[in-house]
Formats: C-alpha cells, structure tokens, sequence
C-alpha cells in the first residue's frame, strides 16, 4: 500500500473513512463471515485506509451470486457514508472501477440479463445501461443489508477512529454483542 503518509487528514475525513471502510468490512463480515482480517484508517500511499480480507482460496470459476456479492462489499463503503453522513465522497473511485469490472465480468460470462453476448458486437450504450443496472441493484441489496444494522456500522466507525484499526477478532466480538444486544 505504500509508505504511511505524514500530512494527516482533517477529523471530519477521518471519520469519513472509518465510515467508508467500517462499511466494507461490515458488509464483507455478513456476506462472508469471518471473511476480514483487518481493518483501519491508517494512511498508506494512495489509501486513506483499508480492510484486508482473509486470503482465500484461488478459484478459477465464480457464480453469478459470487460476483455480485463482490461488488456488494465495493459498493458498501459508499453506502456507509450516504446512511451515515448523509453524502458520498470521491474516496470510493477505485471501488466503483472494481465494481464495473466485475459488472463485466458478469455480463461477459452470459450471467447477465443480455445472456450470452457478442463483446465486440455489443455497443457502448448497451454494455453501459447492463453495468448500471447491475450496480444499482446490488446497491439496493447493500443499503438494506447495512439498515438493518447501522448500529453496528455506527459502533465500528466510531471504534475505528478511536483506536486507528480493528482486528478480526475484536470486529466478530463488536458484531456478536451488537446483535445480542
């Protein structure tokens, strides 16, 4: 990721990033349980934070729902900000060029509602309209799946600009009192 960036980042920015990045990790941990090893705000080159997934597997083959799911958790971040703080900020570009490639993916796999296609015979307009129809649906799924637990995204935000970063542990502990809760 880089070298750790010595200009720091205003409160307000900070917590737009525990935000963004709370919001990845607590999609990525209710789509994928224990699936997130790490998550913090510490700066690095270009990231003003990151969550680290468990690394998995090497698959060669993804489902439809695989797929989908991934861009569910690229999209989580951008979603955390709008519920939290009421706006989305420039922070979730390279999410959103993850999510288009893996809309692509989909299409250009026959998994989406054009079936199987011709890549060179599709036009730009067409391939555009199917990746923002993907894109809108899996952000719906997001926003409803991070409503319904926004207190636990609150307490991971808040946990993350206070302490800089949360282990896996300490992430599956806050999710399981909170649900108690």
């Amino acid at each position: 990721l880089g070298e750790k960036l010595n200009n720091k980042p205003s409160d307000e920015e900070i917590y737009r990033v525990a935000v963004h990045e709370a919001g990845h990790a607590l999609a990525s941990e209710l789509i994928f349980p224990n699936s997130v090893s790490h998550v913090t705000i510490t700066s690095r080159g270009n990231a003003l934070g990151y969550t680290r997934q468990n690394p998995k597997d090497d698959s060669y083959l993804y489902t439809k729902e695989y797929l989908e799911s991934q861009i569910q958790i690229c999209l989580a971040g951008s979603v955390a900000e709008e519920l939290l703080l009421g706006n989305k900020s420039t922070g979730a570009t390279n999410d959103f060029q993850q999510a288009v490639r893996l809309s692509k993916q989909i299409i250009f796999s026959g998994l989406s509602g054009l079936g199987v296609i011709s890549e060179e015979d599709l036009s730009k307009n067409v391939l555009h309209e199917e990746i923002s129809s993907i894109i809108r649906v899996e952000e719906e799924k997001v926003k409803k799946l991070l409503n319904s637990n926004l207190h636990i995204l609150k307490k991971m935000a808040d946990q993350l600009k206070r302490n800089e970063s949360i282990m896996a542990e300490e992430l599956n502990q806050l999710i399981k009192d909170s649900k108690c809760a």
